[in-house]
């Protein structure tokens, strides 16, 4: 089984519903005192560039945020009808609710509803409610691969195949394949399976690019798919550069980007969370819209590289998987300090 739960986050601490284009401590903020930052402050400028499509293969995406406005494309829920509350796959992206209940188990949706959402606007934000995403000029496409029962192999490759245009037997094709595909979600194995390392060929075959967060191991190996060869795995850093304690420590990780904070379960202070676009329960039955510093995870240093790589192939749409990993190896060397290579937007794209 493909394991459902994805990343642990943390209560929302903060938000302010303005717009704004202040720079996050991870993004290179000249004011922060940090060394974790990506350097690309410029990006969120938002440069007027032909958009890249990310796929976000997740929970599901909240389109209705006024931080994704205008950003995501039309996408699929690709969960299988048996463990699928709706009954079929469909065209409805959105999440499933925090109250649904898993068809097969009765029992009600035990992940986050917003994940999605929330890596989604790392990606893409476009600095409603002060969320800035790494390149606002990317476009989202939401692909539903996970609901309140445990995902699986099947509902994970047949959105790898769909989100990249490859033909999946019982849905439409995709009409706007993705470039890059986020996979914020581990579970499974440390090694990755054949089927699964053949569906990622297919689609690197294709000419896509497939970032993954490495799983949250607390210094073990990384999880699938992350590991799978081809895959740009990513693992996460404290704001001082050094490894998060829940990030994976494997030498199969090809980056580490900002995961935000040195715990999962004590607030350090919002400077050390990645800001993200969520949604919370008004007491009223109803969903508000917010912002909060709430992002921990490698789950949010997956879609910084994922909007990193999008930026870079708006200069060139040709880079293969092959070609970046030459280029990462080349331009990103192993820190000296921390045994590791670091994500680092400006050297990334000089040497591309």
């Amino acid at each position: 089984m493909f394991i459902k739960k994805l990343i642990v986050t943390l209560a929302v601490l903060f938000y302010n519903p303005a717009y704004s284009t202040e720079i996050p401590w991870y993004f290179d903020n000249p004011n922060s005192q940090h060394k974790s930052s990506i350097s690309a402050n410029h990006l969120i400028l938002g440069e007027n560039k032909p958009p890249v499509i990310v796929a976000v293969i997740d929970s599901g995406v909240n389109s209705d945020h006024p931080s994704l406005k205008g950003k995501v494309l039309p996408g699929f829920d690709m969960v299988s009808a048996e463990i699928n509350p709706r009954g079929q796959r469909s065209s409805n992206y959105f999440p499933d609710s925090k109250e649904t209940k898993c068809p097969t188990t009765h029992l009600p949706n035990g992940s986050n509803p917003n994940h999605g959402t929330e890596v989604a606007s790392i990606i893409a934000g476009n600095g409603a409610f002060g969320v800035n995403g790494i390149n606002p000029s990317a476009m989202i496409l939401p692909v539903k691969a996970i609901g309140p029962c445990s995902s699986n192999y099947k509902d994970l490759i047949d959105s790898i195949l769909w989100a990249a245009g490859l033909h999946v037997d019982g849905v439409p094709d995709n009409p706007t394949p993705s470039k890059i595909l986020n996979i914020s979600m581990t579970g499974g194995g440390t090694i990755c399976s054949d089927l699964l390392q053949e569906t990622i060929n297919k689609v690197i075959d294709n000419g896509a690019i497939i970032v993954s967060a490495a799983g949250n191991t607390f210094g073990n190996q990384a999880q699938e798919p992350a590991i799978c060869k081809g895959v740009i795995s990513v693992g996460s850093v404290n704001p001082d550069n050094s490894l998060t304690f829940y990030s994976p420590h494997d030498s199969r990780i090809e980056l580490y980007a900002p995961g935000g904070g040195k715990s999962l379960y004590k607030s350090l202070g919002i400077i050390n969370r990645i800001k993200v676009a969520t949604f919370r329960d008004n007491g009223l039955g109803q969903l508000d819209a917010i912002a909060a510093d709430k992002g921990v995870g490698t789950s949010f240093s997956s879609p910084m590289v994922a909007g990193v790589i999008a930026d870079i192939l708006n200069n060139k749409q040709s880079l293969t998987t092959a070609e970046l990993l030459t280029s990462i190896h080349n331009a990103l060397p192993i820190d000296p300090e921390f045994g590791y290579r670091i994500l680092n937007y400006e050297k990334l794209k000089q040497s591309i």
